[in-house]
């Protein structure tokens, strides 16, 4: 994708989640976003909707839950937070041949 493309996209998953301002976590949220949905599906297609959607979603997610912490319990790492943590680990063991 072009940096245009991605900027569009940014710019939707920003409507999506009613963020008005140029938010540095917001940022960070979404390129945290964009890596998670790619690592989870492959090939991001930004023409189908459930894909961009995904995005958003994952996006505002993200943006909404910046502790890390869950909130039910206030202790151990938020369940997104693991699954990234997993998503990396497993991705660090592809690259290193194991």
């Amino acid at each position: 994708m072009t940096q245009e493309e991605i900027e569009k996209l940014k710019e939707e998953a920003r409507e999506f989640a009613k963020v008005e301002d140029d938010d540095i976590a917001f940022n960070l949220a979404f390129d945290a976003a964009l890596e998670t949905v790619e690592g989870a599906i492959g090939t991001f297609h930004k023409e189908k909707a459930r894909e961009r959607l995904l995005l958003c979603m994952v996006t505002q997610n993200f943006y909404d839950n910046r502790s890390i912490l869950s909130k039910k319990t206030k202790e151990g790492l938020s369940y997104i937070v693991r699954t990234i943590m997993l998503q990396l680990q497993l991705e660090a063991e592809d690259e290193d041949g194991n």
